[in-house]
């Protein structure tokens, strides 16, 4: 329970109230010694656990994370069994969660709801246009200013969260375009 508040403290709310993990900041929370005594509160049977210890640690932070604010850690043994517990493979589509977790179906649509908080946008200085899923958390934090309007879409000033990019400027402001969704009867 201490571990979920101390997850749940840790998050930060975007302008359109969603919570995300800043990035860099799971590892300090969740160390080696913690996911040990994690998992082991759990019961997994012996090597069960061992397997499940070493997933984590060899990077699947994230999953742990989401399994912890859902108070189902014992699943991550379903994850380790089948070969997904690598946070590089987020996000699970709902019909994977479903594979993963033998039928139970409620669990896996809050793993879907949930894992979203766990990778968040980051920014890095080569910046491209991309397409994210319509359910990736953008670290926008604070109020947005609208700068223009037309062309499909609004133009806006966005404050970016200090953990979710690199680079070198004095501000966190950024330029945003969002395009909207437009339908044409001809």
């Amino acid at each position: 329970m201490a571990l979920r508040n101390e997850i749940s403290a840790a998050l930060v709310t975007t302008q359109s109230d969603q919570w995300f993990m800043p990035e860099g900041r799971l590892p300090t929370i969740l160390t080696d010694t913690a996911i040990e005594e994690c998992v082991r509160k759990c019961d997994l049977e012996g090597p069960w656990a061992d397997e499940c210890i070493k997933a984590v640690q060899a990077g699947a932070r994230k999953i742990l994370m989401v399994l912890i604010l859902l108070g189902k850690v014992e699943v991550l043994s379903e994850f380790v069994d089948k070969g997904r517990a690598e946070d590089a493979q987020l996000p699970f589509e709902l019909s994977q969660l479903k594979s993963i977790m033998g039928g139970d179906d409620a669990t896996a649509r809050d793993f879907y709801e949930k894992q979203w908080s766990a990778i968040p946008v980051f920014f890095r200085d080569n910046l491209t246009h991309r397409t994210h899923h319509q359910r990736t958390i953008l670290p926008f934090v604070g109020k947005e200013e609208t700068l223009n309007e037309g062309g499909f879409g609004e133009v806006c000033i966005v404050t970016l969260a200090r953990s979710q990019h690199r680079f070198p400027s004095f501000s966190q402001a950024a330029v945003r375009k969002a395009l909207w969704n437009v339908s044409l009867i001809l």
